[in-house]
């Protein structure tokens, strides 16, 4: 029988290799950032972006560790945790993708899973919740999850359509690639705008 130590690892929402989403265009500008002033001091915002090719591989190493002895590892994944991860495939094949919102009903229902698998891993009472909106540096955040509900924000989401990030994903990719060095402007617009949307968070928050 599966425990969740070998199943949550493998937690993959598989679609056909030839699956195509449905897409309709949207606008593919994102809105300017303008960071409050005064602006943040160097330790208050990123210094610079690198593209680290072997993140997603000693993530999912550190996820295998911690599953070792985390409080649930040895129990069985719920009928709940299965049965979401077997039937999102079926829902996000004939999904459309349009504009924004569109992004956000995606992601909730890719993220339903997972804040599952967190609460049983963890034997939480709860399941990461949705921290409330607050500015930081003019900057309201999309959402801001917590694992428990008094615990610090822990990730940090910044929807965008399909369109935009087709238009700027690969920009910021290059820039990580490139090690590009990040000087605040007053004004920061496209891939900038993002980057800077995501990074300039307070710890309070």
């Amino acid at each position: 029988m599966a425990t969740l130590e070998t199943f949550v690892p493998t937690m993959h929402f598989n679609l056909p290799q030839d699956h195509q989403f449905e897409k309709i265009a949207s606008t593919v500008s994102t809105a300017p950032y303008h960071p409050s002033t005064p602006l943040p001091d160097q330790q208050g915002r990123p210094a610079f972006i690198v593209h680290d090719a072997s993140l997603p591989g000693r993530m999912l190493e550190s996820l295998r560790t911690y599953l070792q002895t985390a409080p649930g590892h040895h129990h069985a994944p719920s009928a709940v945790l299965t049965g979401g991860v077997a039937g999102l495939p079926r829902y996000l094949r004939d999904f459309q993708l349009i504009g924004e919102p569109t992004t956000m009903t995606l992601f909730s229902h890719a993220f339903a899973p997972i804040c599952c698998a967190v609460e049983e891993v963890d034997t939480n009472p709860t399941q990461p919740r949705t921290a409330a909106q607050a500015s930081s540096h003019n900057q309201i955040p999309d959402a801001l999850y917590l694992p428990t509900r008094s615990a610090a924000p822990q990730l940090h989401v910044e929807f965008k359509s399909w369109s935009v990030f087709r238009r700027h994903a690969q920009d910021i990719l290059q820039m990580g690639r490139d090690g590009v060095i990040l000087e605040l402007q007053p004004s920061e617009t496209g891939s900038r705008s993002i980057i800077f949307k995501v990074s300039m968070l307070e710890s309070k928050l």
